[in-house]
């Protein structure tokens, strides 16, 4: 009977180890259960904070967006309108170069018949220059053969008054 008295009371003792163990283990699971909620409620309470400053900032978040939105019309007007101006402006510069070579042609037709006046200026004035040239050899030739006569001349009175 000793056994047997032996026998429960160790197993009542591995019972009430067992029990006292998973006290223990309860109570950790209770202090971590709390220290959880206590996260949870620390987390809530920021996350209510955080909720709350969005809900603050959900004005400002829309201001801004109109601003973007205004800023980007404006950007949109700023934009067309230069592209406009470029436009007007690439118009004249065309208008501009039409001109301009227009009056480039115009310059060079009038170059061209100056030019042409010149060289026949120059042509005329070189056949005159031939036309004198000639004259005046003729006019040389015809005196050095007058001049030529009237020495033969004297040579041969010369010779026949001897």
């Amino acid at each position: 009977m000793k056994r047997k008295i032996l026998i429960i009371s160790t197993l009542l003792n591995l019972f009430c180890l067992t029990l006292i163990a998973q006290e223990n283990n309860n109570v950790q699971l209770e202090y971590k259960i709390s220290n959880l909620e206590s996260r949870l409620k620390s987390q809530n309470k920021i996350s209510a904070q955080l909720t709350a400053q969005i809900k603050n900032q959900q004005p400002k978040i829309q201001e801004l967006e109109q601003e973007k939105n205004e800023l980007a019309k404006q950007l949109n007007e700023d934009l067309n309108a230069f592209r406009a101006k470029i436009e007007n402006l690439e118009n004249e510069n065309k208008k501009n170069t039409e001109i301009q070579e227009l009056k480039l042609k115009e310059l060079k037709s009038t170059l061209n018949s100056k030019n042409f006046n010149l060289y026949l200026y120059i042509a005329f004035a070189l056949v005159f220059a031939l036309i004198l040239f000639v004259y005046f050899m003729r006019m040389a030739t015809y005196k050095a053969i007058s001049q030529q006569n009237a020495n033969w001349s004297d040579f041969m009175n010369f010779i026949v008054k001897r």
